[in-house]
Order: structure tokens, then C-alpha cells, then sequence
């Protein structure tokens, strides 16, 4: 590291804290667009859930058909024989496997209509869930056009910053920048930069920096972190 490059990470912050206050700023009219994709998100979680109910519901209508058919079959064939069957007990059986199979039939035709039922009632969800994602995508659009809108100045600006900070992340060492990153995600309200006080202390916290620290902070201008509260520590040398 180099001064020029702990100025960087000032720069770094400095636009981040930015950010931040622009955001505020059109923050009401970001939690418009949050609550949709919020309520979008779930109702695609809802769809893919009904999708598969329906494919598994119109399986198990198929399985009911083929089992009736077989059923049907089986009373078509029987009765088939009765006319040319003579012996009792036979007929008897012929008799019983026939009301069995009706039966069956019954049952099945009782299973498919209701399986019926709930395809239709499945279909109807997916008409609706399908409506809202089309509905809500053409209104979450029109929002943001009208924050773009509402905003353009601010919006431009971000743009700006953004780009600044792109450019400004590949002028200091990679583990540097991957540093602040994850200090201004993990706490974005909070500065990821603290100096060290005349009395050896975090500026921000109040931990007691070692002396091996400081000196590597103040005279070697590595990059180290407060113990205390993980911020980056910058050298007085860069603090104006």
C-alpha cells in the first residue's frame, strides 16, 4: 500500500456515504418496488409449487383411466362368457367379478371426478397467479418510470458515483478493495475507515491498537484492521 492509495479508500467512502443519502432520498419510491418483487417473488414460488401439483393431479387422472379401462375390460369379458357358460359355480364367479369391477369402476369414476375438479380448480390458480406476475411486471415498470422520472437528477448522479468507484477499485491492491467491500456490505450505515489517536487508540471504538500495528499502519503503510471493531486504519499522514 501507498498513501495514494488510503486517499482512495477516503475517496471509496466518502462516494459511498453518498450513495447512501441519494438512496434515502428515493428510498420510499425503492420500497414501491421492493413490496412487488417481494409479492412477485412469491407468487412464482406459488406457480412452480401448482405446476407441479397439476402435472402430479393430471398423472393420477390418467393412472384412474387406464385402471377403468382395465376394469371395463374385465366386466366386457366376463359378460362376454356368461351366455355360453353352463356350470354354476362358474357363473357365480363370473357374476361376483362383474359386481367387483363395477365396483371398481365406482370408485374410479368417483376418484376422476374429483381429480377433475381439482385440475380445474389448479388451472384457475394458474390463470391467476399468471395474471398477477403479467399485472404486477407492467406496474413495477411503470413505477420505475416514474422514479426515473421523478428522479433524474439523483438517479445520474448515482450513476456517477458508481462509476467513479468502479474505477477507483482497480487503482488499489485487490485484497484493499475486496476489504472495504465487505465492510460497507456487512455494515453499510457505519464507516469501514478509522485512525489511530495520539493516545494509541481506535478513533472509532476506542480499542488500544499494538504498537507493531500502528507502526505497520503509520510507517509501513500496510493494510490493518482495528481489532476492536474491524475497520480499515488509516494513517494520519492521509487524514487531510
Amino acid at each position: 500500500m501507498n498513501k495514494e492509495a488510503f486517499k482512495i479508500l477516503k475517496e471509496i467512502n466518502s462516494l459511498n456515504l453518498n450513495l447512501i443519502k441519494f438512496k434515502k432520498t428515493i428510498q420510499a419510491e425503492l420500497q414501491r418496488i421492493d413490496k412487488i418483487d417481494n409479492s412477485r417473488e412469491e407468487r412464482i414460488t406459488e406457480l412452480a409449487n401448482l405446476q407441479v401439483q397439476l402435472k402430479a393431479c393430471k398423472k393420477n387422472l390418467l393412472d384412474v383411466d387406464k385402471k377403468s379401462e382395465y376394469f371395463d375390460d374385465i366386466i366386457k369379458a366376463s359378460k362376454g362368457k356368461i351366455p355360453t357358460t353352463f356350470d354354476e359355480r362358474e357363473l357365480n364367479a363370473l357374476n361376483s367379478q362383474i359386481s367387483n369391477a363395477e365396483n371398481e369402476v365406482d370408485q374410479l369414476q368417483d376418484q376422476g371426478l374429483t381429480l377433475l375438479d381439482e385440475v380445474d380448480t389448479l388451472d384457475n390458480k394458474i390463470a391467476d397467479a399468471t395474471s398477477f406476475l403479467a399485472g404486477s411486471l407492467e406496474t413495477k415498470l411503470e413505477i420505475e418510470k416514474e422514479i426515473n422520472l421523478e428522479n433524474d437528477d439523483i438517479l445520474k448522479e448515482m450513476t456517477i458515483i458508481n462509476e467513479r468507484l468502479d474505477i477507483l477499485h482497480t487503482q488499489i491492491p485487490t485484497k484493499a478493495s475486496e476489504r472495504i467491500l465487505k465492510l460497507i456490505k456487512d455494515k453499510p450505515k457505519v464507516s469501514p475507515l478509522a485512525h489511530i489517536s495520539p493516545t494509541r487508540n481506535c478513533d472509532i471504538c476506542g480499542y488500544l491498537i499494538p504498537q507493531v500495528t500502528e507502526r505497520a499502519v503509520e510507517v509501513d503503510l500496510k493494510l490493518s484492521s482495528c481489532a476492536g471493531c474491524t475497520r480499515i486504519l488509516i494513517p494520519q499522514s492521509t487524514k487531510f
